[in-house]
């Protein structure tokens, strides 16, 4: 009997005791990319061509270039249930599937914030992370398969927390099975002098109030809440003297942590309790000051950026003419015309015009040199119109007429830019 207790005992203390291997790989290099002003797209698309073995994790799926490529690939996806698409896997659970994460040819994985949809590539602020590493690619197809036996918000452990890539130490865990939370905290507790954070929603009490402690301590503690998800149970009212609202119309869709400029926590778990303990997700904890100043940099873009201000100059594209009130109807006569000043090919999915009140993105390329004429989706007003270019949502060209500047085309004429160089009134005039 005491031999058969004593043997119990052994078994439950060595499995208290055992703990996911630190992995030691080549150094390699880390990719990150922010969305929509470095086409995370593309960046898939890429992956997606040149890997002959393809699987992919993602709550949502929308983009129809990407999914006729993923079907000519016979690339294996999962689809969150309330997504689903025909040819796709998708299983059924009460848990969320929020994943959105690629494994190709088991050795580099790609994953981060954003869902390969219109929206999350065009106009939500996304971060993705491209690493090559068969460890960790171990790991993610461990969770596909998983999620592929229809096993959501639960599952075995992650089997390699630490993976050093050289000297860049990457861990990598899951949600639930891994408590999140905790890692974010025990990854936050360690703050010395500054913690930066971008989250979609944030309303976990628990990270919300280290954030203000480590503010009270004298710690530099700055945020950019998502302003769509500010509600009762946000953490904005405890932080809002540290953080802003985001001004960006569509979403501000990042779930990060940026602590002492050298490490940075992303991934697809906002700090919630329902991705804490009912989604499924995954996250990174990259410990490279290299990666930390880029995840910097878009911070202090979305802190400093201006989504309203009409620049003095033009860049490499600009709008060249418009006629905004043709002869006969207005419908289907309305024009205007693109011309790229610069040096390369323009990518114009990246571009789109608005009225001040409706966006129309634009689709296309654009050769240097080279003029098209485009008839917009929007109406074109006869008066007080404007027509604004963005490009990745910030304005970059301007014309307007009988309104704020008082220029004014005969019917069935236009105005033609004179002026490439400068947006300003003068820079237009009738035909």
């Amino acid at each position: 009997m005491k031999l058969r207790i004593f043997f119990v005992l052994l078994i439950i203390l060595s499995s208290c005791s055992i703990t996911s291997e630190t992995i030691n790989e080549e150094s390699s290099e880390i990719q990150v990319y922010f969305c929509p002003r470095e086409q995370c797209l593309e960046k898939l698309m890429q992956l997606i061509n040149f890997s002959a073995e393809v699987k992919c994790a993602f709550y949502d799926l929308d983009i129809p270039e990407l999914i006729a490529l993923l079907k000519e690939k016979n690339a294996d996806v999962v689809i969150e249930d309330s997504n689903a698409l025909d040819d796709f896997h998708t299983g059924y659970s009460a848990a969320l599937m929020h994943n959105k994460f690629c494994i190709f040819d088991n050795e580099i994985v790609f994953t981060g914030s954003m869902n390969p949809t219109e929206r999350g590539n065009y106009y939500n602020n996304n971060n993705i992370v491209i690493i090559k590493s068969e460890y960790l690619a171990e790991n993610y197809l461990d969770e596909f398969d998983e999620l592929k036996k229809n096993i959501y918000g639960k599952g075995d452990k992650v089997k390699h927390s630490e993976i050093f890539l050289g000297n860049t130490k990457v861990e990598n865990y899951f949600c639930p099975e891994d408590n999140c939370k905790l890692q974010v905290i025990n990854a936050l507790k360690l703050a010395e002098k500054s913690i930066y954070f971008m989250t979609y929603s944030f309303t976990d009490e628990n990270i919300g109030n280290l954030l203000y402690n480590k503010n009270y301590l004298g710690l530099d503690i700055k945020g950019v809440f998502e302003k769509k998800q500010i509600s009762d149970y946000s953490r904005y009212e405890d932080l809002k003297e540290v953080s802003i609202i985001d001004k960006n119309t569509y979403t501000m869709h990042h779930k990060v942590f940026i602590i002492d400029n050298k490490t940075v926590i992303t991934g697809s778990y906002n700090p919630t309790k329902n991705a804490n303990e009912r989604n499924d997700e995954n996250i990174l904890i990259i410990h490279e000051k290299d990666i930390a100043e880029k995840y910097i940099e878009e911070f202090n873009y979305l802190w400093d950026i201006d989504y309203e201000s009409i620049p003095k100059n033009t860049e490499e594209l600009v709008i060249s003419k418009i006629n905004y009130n043709p002869e006969g109807s207005d419908k289907d006569n309305e024009y205007f015309e693109l011309y790229n000043l610069g040096d390369s090919v323009i990518n114009l999915n990246y571009y789109s015009v608005s009225d001040n009140k409706t966006n129309s993105r634009l689709d296309g390329s654009l050769n240097p040199d080279e003029k098209t004429i485009i008839k917009p989706k929007l109406t074109l007003k006869n008066k007080n119109g404007i027509l604004i270019l963005n490009h990745n949502l910030i304005p970059v060209d301007f014309v307007s007429w009988q309104g704020y500047w008082d220029l004014e085309a005969k019917e069935g004429e236009g105005l033609i830019r004179v002026n490439f160089n400068e947006i300003k009134k003068e820079s237009w005039s009738s035909e």
